[in-house]
């Protein structure tokens, strides 16, 4: 069993450890060519990336100094840039992140702006987003899918597509946000985007539980869950499990909540995610505390409490402290339930206090976005009023046209008598001017016979019908007019 446990460990360094030390060598080895040290750098970064070594990701990064930066290819530049705001976003520095995308933008811009990677873009409106400017996030995902369909990028068609449902939900217009959300589910079925279609599905169903639709929340969330466990992504099984028991615990089914509370700890703890097993931990607490097991609530409730001090999560740990203190007022530890009421306001305070400041940039944030979907929709009315204006004075034209036409034609017909025709041509003469009357008569009034009949095509038969009823007294003596002077001409 040691053996076996001794080749594992060489092993695992022998895969793991050898090629970073070797991308670490290349890296800091002088000799080598610029192109092969970046390449070296940017492969560890990715490596420790993925590893969750952010600090060391980090450190990398920097160490490439400012002269042999300036040595990179332009492209390579603005990727190195990028991948320090990657590594910044995943540790929830957004301003970071958001800083060193900007710069990798305008590296990306200095190159070709015609090649800017839509990716970039939408991590910029990903960085927006999640610092709470929702009108300048809108503003970068609408200009990443113009980029990601230019260049036919279908994932990155998705994440924008996608992006752009998650602002408009946020912003309350759900129909918005469903409408955006199918686009992207349509095109990420067509990509073979597994991850996307998981994403896409579980947002459908927090909108359709939103909008009180359970059923429909249940089946987007089923398909994302069946995607996750394809997958295999704990994180994403997670989420919708705990997406699943705050649904049930809602509708009551106490039982249900229960079971999917329970799947998303499960899986937390297989990730070692301290914020998901506290925020399942006290779901369950409260599901408990709904069904009067005070005792149970109150042993799932400590249980997150001692893994609360590993992380810094106000929100968690202010709803925390609100059920320890109900738990011990049902229970008749009014003491307890006195500190933990303290503990409850002064966190409350302070959660308010960080809430005010959010919804304040949020509600700036809304009103610039309402103010550019204002102004965009003027644009498309002033557009429209325009294209209808165009087509209102080339209807014109056109009609000033036939009926200038038809006037120059029963003027040729009166010349006609004077000439000596045969009298199939005098009769065909005759008959032509009233069809191209008629017809003309019948498309002028469409507009109008459409309204009057509401689309109905036996009321539009009717109308037609009429029109010819009228214009056939019209058409008989203007018929006998004519073929009398023809006629009489060419006895």
């Amino acid at each position: 069993m040691k053996k076996c446990i001794g080749l594992f460990v060489i092993f695992f360094l022998v895969t793991n450890l050898l090629p970073a030390q070797n991308f670490l060598k290349t890296f800091s080895d002088k000799e080598e060519p610029v192109q092969h040290r970046w390449q070296a750098g940017s492969d560890l970064i990715d490596s420790l990336y993925d590893a969750q070594e952010l600090d060391s990701a980090l450190k990398i990064s920097y160490s490439l100094d400012s002269k042999l930066f300036q040595k990179l290819e332009p492209i390579h530049q603005a990727k190195w840039i990028e991948q320090r705001g990657d590594v910044y976003f995943e540790l929830y520095e957004f301003d970071s992140a958001l800083h060193y995308f900007l710069i990798g933008l305008e590296h990306y811009k200095t190159i070709n702006d015609s090649t800017i990677p839509a990716a970039i873009i939408n991590k910029i409106g990903q960085a927006y987003e999640d610092k709470g400017f929702y009108a300048k996030a809108h503003e970068y995902y609408i200009e990443a899918l113009k980029r990601a369909e230019l260049g036919i990028d279908t994932l990155n068609i998705t994440v924008s597509l996608y992006s752009i449902g998650s602002i408009y939900e946020i912003q309350g217009d759900l129909d918005k946000a469903i409408d955006y959300f199918n686009q992207s589910l349509v095109i990420s079925a067509i990509a073979k985007d597994t991850m996307g279609l998981a994403a896409v599905n579980n947002s459908m169903g927090l909108v359709q539980e939103e909008l009180g639709n359970v059923d429909s929340a249940i089946y987007y969330y089923s398909e994302s869950m069946k995607v996750y466990e394809r997958m295999n992504d704990l994180e994403g099984k997670s989420g919708v499990n705990n997406n699943l028991g705050i649904l049930y615990d809602n509708e009551g089914n106490f039982e249900l909540a229960l079971q999917y509370y329970q799947k998303s700890l499960d899986d937390a703890v297989i990730l070692d995610d301290p914020i998901g097993q506290i925020g399942s931990l006290v779901n369950i607490g409260y599901v408990y505390y709904e069904m009067e097991d005070y005792p149970q609530a109150l042993d799932y409730c400590n249980k997150a409490l001692v893994l609360k001090d590993d992380v810094d999560y106000l929100e968690y740990s202010t709803t925390l402290y609100q059920y320890l203190y109900l738990i011990h007022k049902e229970t008749g530890n009014f003491e307890l339930a006195l500190e933990m009421h303290e503990i409850y306001m002064d966190q409350e305070d302070s959660l308010f206090s960080m809430d005010s400041q959010r919804q304040l940039v949020e509600q700036e944030s809304k009103f610039e976005f309402e103010k550019a979907a204002f102004i965009e929709q003027q644009e498309k009315e002033k557009l429209q009023q325009a294209q209808e204006s165009q087509k209102e004075r080339r209807n014109t034209l056109q009609y000033y046209g036939i009926s200038l036409g038809l006037f120059v034609l029963f003027g040729l017909l009166f010349l006609a008598s004077k000439f000596k025709l045969p009298k199939w041509l005098v009769a065909f003469a005759t008959f032509l001017p009233i069809l191209i009357l008629f017809e003309f008569l019948l498309v002028l009034l469409d507009g109008y016979i459409e309204q009057w009949s509401g689309g109905l095509p036996a009321y539009k038969l009717l109308f037609n019908v009429a029109l010819a009823g009228l214009i056939f007294p019209i058409h008989a003596f203007m018929e006998a007019l004519f073929k009398k002077r023809l006629f009489g001409k060419n006895k």
